[in-house]
């Protein structure tokens, strides 16, 4: 069923391709192709029409800067960038709620995001690709409303959890159960795993007839040929969780 409450646009390559908007008004946007030129274009003409903006499959765009003209957008989607090395200013952006930035290839840092005085929801990282690496996940700290966060990354540079646990408004989160060793994840569990729901702060995550074992460097063992050997990696879990509950003073293990 076609839902009329949203537009895809392929293949927009040019200004030509983009005016293919001049008779569309709907709540939602879906595009493809775009190239610097046609992705301004687009924006400047046609994006206040728009609640909602999926940017898919849109690589060759580095200069994101007229985001900063969509001022009424409230979810924002972009999958696969090989050019931009930073977002846009997004104090600019007043009205953004959801924000979802995959397979940034130049973007390290998320500093930018700070900049947000109304993000309540944020998903980055990989979603094809395995090769997004950040430097730290210290700016998370700093987006004040930030209450639903998803992310997945090949690497965390500083390697440090912690600043997951000083997100003061987080309710849900979720990150790949091989990113951080078992021993961060335990200790993140401490702080914050009796108010935020979460899949991975946990010994295991269960999949189909799979259990995956949380932490780098874990391995993936079957539900009924190594149950006595997941029963003792949850054991050990909940020994260190109980450690740090008792001893809060306890640094990161990084």
């Amino acid at each position: 069923m076609e839902d009329k409450n949203c537009y895809s646009l392929i293949a927009a390559e040019s200004k030509c391709d983009v005016d293919d908007l001049k008779e569309v008004y709907c709540e939602k946007l879906s595009v493809t192709g775009l190239r610097q030129e046609s992705f301004d274009y687009l924006i400047e003409e046609y994006g206040s029409r728009f609640d909602e903006i999926d940017f898919y499959k849109c690589p060759l765009v580095p200069d994101l800067s007229m985001i900063e003209q969509l001022t009424n957008i409230q979810t924002l989607s972009y999958y696969w960038n090989q050019r931009a090395n930073a977002l846009w200013d997004l104090s600019k952006t007043p009205k953004l709620k959801n924000l979802s930035i995959d397979d940034f290839t130049r973007l390290n840092s998320l500093e930018a995001l700070t900049a947000s005085s109304s993000l309540e929801e944020l998903n980055f990282g990989n979603k094809v690709w395995s090769t997004f690496v950040l430097d730290s996940l210290e700016p998370l700290t700093r987006i004040l409303k930030l209450k639903k966060l998803s992310f997945s990354a090949k690497k965390v540079v500083d390697g440090s959890i912690a600043p997951l646990a000083d997100i003061k408004n987080l309710e849900e989160l979720n990150f790949p159960t091989n990113l951080f060793k078992t021993e961060q994840v335990a200790w993140l569990t401490a702080k914050i795993g009796g108010t935020v729901i979460s899949n991975v702060l946990a010994p295991v995550l269960e999949h189909s007839e799979y259990t995956f074992i949380i932490g780098k460097r874990k391995p993936t063992l079957d539900h009924e040929k190594d149950g006595a050997r997941i029963e003792k990696y949850k054991e050990k879990f909940f020994k260190l969780v109980e450690f740090y509950r008792a001893n809060p003073e306890t640094p990161e293990p990084i």
